[in-house]
């Protein structure tokens, strides 16, 4: 006899159930769960609990990473002498590489970082409006053309009736 079917609850006795007293819920994308949970709603709200804590450790453990830097930051900006350059130093372009220097850096690449997030969305942003305004050059085009062509139609038509009523008035002379 098979070791599962004679000690796996969910295949002992005859059952064909689930490994190990274990159900198996997937989804369309390939995801598997494996949950003693049997009621779908349960697995749900199991799984929204389970994801609430994770993004509240999430936070956490970044806002304490966050104190830690900054706590850093200030120390190192407290204890450090602002260095001052004299005008040749100036002239040759000579860096300082203290700690009190990196943490500007960072600090000034930080501040890089999202001025090219912000430049990348409001890029964006002007292409789908430069794209919005060549649709509708595109179509004040068409119906500027079509106002033409019904122009020339009405026009078509004037000069018919003109030269219909110029018929008639021909006709009755005679």
């Amino acid at each position: 006899m098979d070791f599962l079917e004679k000690e796996d609850p969910g295949r002992k006795d005859g059952k064909n159930g689930h490994f190990a007293g274990l159900q198996r819920f997937g989804d369309d994308q390939g995801t598997a769960l494996w949950t003693v949970l049997t009621n779908k709603k349960e697995i749900e709200d199991a799984i929204q609990k389970r994801t609430k804590q994770f993004e509240e450790e999430e936070e956490r453990t970044q806002n304490e990473r966050n104190r830690q830097q900054n706590e850093t930051h200030e120390e190192i900006l407290e204890t450090e002498e602002v260095p001052t350059l004299t005008s040749e130093e100036m002239n040759t372009n000579q860096t300082r590489n203290t700690p009190k220097d990196m943490v500007t850096e960072e600090v000034d690449t930080r501040n890089n970082v999202v001025a090219s997030e912000e430049i990348v969305e409001l890029t964006k942003a002007a292409k789908e409006a430069t794209a919005s305004a060549k649709e509708a050059t595109a179509s004040a085009k068409e119906a500027t053309a079509a106002a033409k062509e019904a122009t020339a139609a009405a026009k078509e038509a004037t000069e018919a009736v003109s030269a219909s009523s110029a018929g008639k008035a021909c006709c009755a002379i005679m």
